[in-house]
């Protein structure tokens, strides 16, 4: 192949979220390949199928097994987003990110669905961007 294709990532910036983050910055890879991409819509699809699975069953040993799936999904999800963070030099591991998870849903919940909501929103619009002329 003639040309050669980059990672391109693009800022999260932390300052969107709240200005108090100050100059705080995650790296997003926007355009990993399909695999990648496909990765991601499968775990969100189990996710939601082990959630309506959780809501329709009042079985206690049932619910344990189930929400340890939901557990073990967490740790995929984390994982993906640790490889999206990782490629412009910070080094994002599964367990980093579930710690931030953790520590921002125990204290200020809006930034990990800031995070994840930027991290898809910045993919998405580096895929359906229009040439400006």
């Amino acid at each position: 192949m003639k040309i050669s294709i980059p990672k391109v990532v693009r800022p999260i910036r932390l300052s969107d979220y709240a200005p108090e983050f100050g100059e705080q910055v995650i790296g997003m890879w926007v355009n990993p390949p399909r695999e990648k991409r496909l990765e991601f819509v499968d775990i969100t699809e189990r996710f939601a199928e082990v959630r309506g699975q959780i809501e329709a069953t009042e079985d206690a040993d049932e619910l344990r097994e189930l929400f340890g799936r939901i557990k073990a999904l967490g740790v995929e999800i984390y994982t993906w987003y640790a490889e999206m963070w990782s490629q412009d030099g910070d080094e994002w591991t599964g367990e980093d990110v579930q710690a931030l998870a953790e520590a921002a849903l125990d204290t200020d919940p809006g930034l990990w669905d800031f995070l994840q909501e930027s991290s898809l929103d910045a993919m998405s619009e580096y895929r359906t961007r229009k040439k400006l002329d």
